[in-house]
């Protein structure tokens, strides 16, 4: 594990995700609109 979290690729992945774990998020949508497909979402 030690070695794993040594390597560059890890240490350059947890620098760029790190700052995302506190990102929240939040979208409003119309149920109606959300089941129907997305051919039909693009028409709007």
């Amino acid at each position: 594990l030690a070695a794993y979290k040594a390597h560059p690729l890890y240490q350059e992945a947890i620098k760029r995700v790190r700052p995302l774990r506190e990102l929240r998020l939040a979208a409003d949508y119309e149920i109606t609109t959300a089941r129907a497909p997305l051919a039909e979402n693009s028409r709007h």
